[in-house]
């Protein structure tokens, strides 16, 4: 650990000369306070506890300075031994870090990870895995350089179902975050081959049909028709019905893409039955916010009435996460915009209002 936070201080001098050419004095008043270096002199010598540590990164929080917060939590990591601990901790310090500046996240080096991953596990691959999926959602370029080293150290280790997904989390963070579908197409045919490698017939009817969803992106739809069908016979022959279910999902996104929306709304209608044999309140919400969308797309805003009756139901209950709601409360917002519902349109946008403020 000692050789570690070595590496880490001189990496942390290195960038203090460039940022000092622009205030030398900034710098070292503000940037490195004195709280920021016992953290890591005392985490070099193994002589802090968790109290302290603690103590110092109030400290640094109240100080507000994202820098002060970046190293304090970074120095959590290293203190810590368990694998959830050293990922919490590195998470929050590549937030703080990210708000002083992306450049700055280069202190991330493979040394530091690659000590925190045999600390805890002789699984590195996994390791990254795991630290992918904590930044996917705020930092997808991150989370996909990440995704990368998953990938490679995972087929080294012959562990090939976590590098399946390490592919599979690239393809998915280049078509979510950035629209680029090619790429995506490209890691999904990786883990396409990963999965063929071990002989999984699920995992491979799954990236099969999420391959169809991204040609259908493409426009290249009598692709994506035809291996969404191959997903199909292979859930098929696992005697695996919500598997079914996900196919009649992306394949009504491939027709909605082509603009042929009866096809559409008839494979969401089976996916949806299929869901409410199993009462499964999450994909039956987002079913109907997948129908009521389409209906707002046809100009055929009567069909959404009841939809939104159902969803209110269900949301109701107070069982769902965030993210179909937060969707709910922005399509109802556009019904009642074009029906002119004031009254709804209002409650609407407070309940939307009310909900981002509480993430």
């Amino acid at each position: 650990m000692k050789t570690t936070l070595s590496i880490l201080l001189n990496i942390f001098f290195v960038f203090s000369i460039t940022y000092a050419q622009k205030s030398e004095i900034i710098y070292k008043k503000t940037i490195f306070t004195p709280t920021i270096i016992k953290t890591l002199d005392s985490c070099s010598k193994q002589k802090i506890n968790k109290t302290r540590l603690n103590s110092i990164i109030k400290q640094a929080d109240i100080s507000a300075n994202p820098l002060n917060l970046g190293i304090a939590y970074l120095g959590a990591a290293l203190y810590e031994k368990d694998r959830d601990s050293i990922l919490n901790n590195l998470e929050k310090s590549i937030s703080w870090f990210n708000k002083f500046s992306p450049d700055s996240l280069i202190i991330f080096p493979d040394s530091i990870l690659f000590y925190l991953s045999k600390n805890i596990s002789n699984q590195k691959g996994y390791f990254y895995n795991q630290l992918s999926g904590k930044l996917y959602k705020k930092f997808p370029a991150y989370s996909i350089i990440y995704n990368k080293r998953a990938a490679k150290l995972n087929q080294m280790e012959n562990n090939y179902p976590w590098a399946g997904f390490a592919f599979l989390n690239i393809s998915s963070a280049y078509a979510d975050s950035y629209n680029d579908y090619e790429k995506a197409k490209e890691y999904i045919d990786s883990s396409i081959y990963v999965w063929k490698k071990i002989q999984d017939t699920m995992q491979l009817a799954n990236v099969y049909k999420y391959k169809g969803y991204l040609l259908g992106k493409m426009h290249k739809f009598q692709e994506a028709k035809d291996i969404i069908k191959l997903a199909e016979k292979l859930y098929i022959l696992n005697n695996f019905d919500k598997g079914l279910a996900v196919c009649y999902f992306d394949l009504a996104k491939v027709y909605e893409e082509e603009n042929i929306f009866d096809s559409s709304f008839v494979l969401l209608e089976k996916a949806k039955k299929i869901w409410l044999t199993y009462n499964d309140t999450f994909r039956i919400v987002g079913m109907n916010n997948t129908l009521i969308n389409l209906y707002i797309k046809n100009k055929n805003f009567k069909k959404t009435f009841p939809l939104i009756d159902e969803n209110d139901k269900y949301i109701q209950m107070k069982t769902l996460i965030d993210t179909p709601v937060l969707e709910f409360y922005k399509l109802c917002i556009a019904v009642y915009k074009e029906t002119k519902q004031q009254a709804k349109l209002e409650k609407a946008e407070a309940d939307l209002e009310n909900l981002e403020k509480s993430l």
